[in-house]
């Protein structure tokens, strides 16, 4: 699934939901959204090779005016990243995120993602923003769905093509925007009520995505 070398390598910004709902139950009766998220996050960053290129932003609150917080910037995983490696960096991350008090607002920092993967495509990439997430807009500012698909819509550019994976956590969002969101980017979102279908979900939305890459007819 996951080849090394140029062109069979994705390169990702990963947004991760840390507002309030995240403290919520995720609906499985033994773990909250947030430690959830903690497994999938940790989960999926091992199906990734040393040839990824990935930087995370955390999204819940305000940060200088933002509705996110870029954590770490989007780089090769073994690269060094002060005294330690970026897979390290966002392992240590992952690990130790918390619920916060602030609105998440959502389709504005998804918008704002993607205009960020947009504007530094690279041609030998799958470029991606992945969506880690319980999928409750809270933010009374942010913008409606609809306009959020108007402008991925105009920005979407299928010869240099960046989707937008969305991993909704639990049951309290609404998976049906999340999936519609998706599709406006070629993308695929995934419904997560259990860590154990975190792998199926990475295998299926990253294998179709390289073979965008690979696998259409010369």
């Amino acid at each position: 699934l996951f080849r090394s070398g140029p062109g069979h390598a994705s390169r990702d910004l990963v947004l991760i939901d840390s507002s309030a709902v995240m403290a919520h139950p995720s609906g499985d009766g033994q773990h909250t959204v947030e430690q959830e998220l903690t497994q999938t996050a940790e989960l999926g960053l091992a199906l990734f090779p040393d040839s990824t290129q990935m930087g995370e932003w955390q999204m819940g609150g305000t940060q200088n005016g933002k509705p996110y917080q870029q954590l770490v910037p989007v780089g090769p995983l073994p690269a060094d990243l002060g005294l330690i490696t970026r897979r390290q960096q966002l392992q240590q991350i992952d690990e130790t995120l918390h619920p916060g008090a602030g609105p998440l607002a959502l389709n504005n920092t998804i918008l704002a993602a993607y205009k960020q993967m947009t504007a530094s495509y690279q041609p030998d990439y799958a470029n991606a923003v992945i969506v880690l997430t319980a999928g409750v807009d809270t933010a009374p500012g942010d913008m409606p769905t609809s306009a959020l698909l108007t402008q991925l819509r105009k920005l979407f550019n299928p010869s240099r093509k960046v989707e937008v994976v969305v991993l909704q956590l639990g049951t309290a969002g609404n998976f049906t925007a999340m999936q519609q969101i998706a599709a406006a980017t070629g993308g695929a979102a995934f419904e997560i009520t259990k860590p154990s279908q975190v792998a199926s979900a990475f295998i299926q939305g990253f294998s179709r995505r390289l073979c965008d890459l690979h696998c259409a007819a010369p």
